[in-house]
């Protein structure tokens, strides 16, 4: 157990989430690029919008917006170099653009939640339990707190359950 091993899985999460950036972005940059059997670019004919490597553009999204606050951490963190932090910074300006050629919205929710993560993790004066609860710490939510987020599910639930219709096409 290094003391420096948060900072190795930071560095190769941001490496891979960059190599999937790249291999999404080259589909859009060179997509006239081919090894027959190894990989092709052209991946972008039936649909406009980004989804090679993982192949659904939800999931791409995702996994690359996992990939910005670990981009932000380095930018902002004193223990980086500078190249490395400016390497940093086009990374983080990489995903951005193929989070929105990916058009999906769950990917900006997902980056919105993880960008807030982050900044409530780095600075917790602002945290109150309706942001807890949202990012995920159960611990220090109380009971009255528990309740009316499960009554307010439940409600709708009923809702939807209402509503609820099959999708004919």
């Amino acid at each position: 157990s290094s003391p420096r091993a948060c900072e190795w899985v930071l560095a190769g999460f941001l490496a891979v989430s960059l190599a999937v950036t790249a291999f999404a972005l080259a589909q859009k940059l060179i997509p006239g690029l081919h090894l027959a059997g190894v990989f092709s670019f052209n991946q972008t004919s039936q649909f406009a919008r980004l989804q090679a490597p993982l192949g659904y553009w939800n999931a791409l999204s995702l996994f690359i917006s996992m990939g910005v606050p670990s981009s932000l951490a380095v930018i902002v963190g004193r223990r980086w170099r500078d190249r490395v932090r400016l390497g940093a910074l086009v990374a983080l300006s990489m995903m951005l653009v193929a989070i929105g050629f990916t058009y999906s919205r769950g990917g900006l929710v997902a980056l919105a939640l993880g960008i807030g993560a982050m900044f409530l993790y780095i600075d917790t004066r602002y945290v109150s339990a309706p942001f807890t609860l949202l990012f995920g710490s159960i611990f220090e939510v109380d009971m009255g707190t528990t309740r009316a987020m499960v009554l307010i599910g439940t409600g709708c639930l009923a809702v939807l359950a209402v509503l609820y219709r099959p999708l004919l096409y």
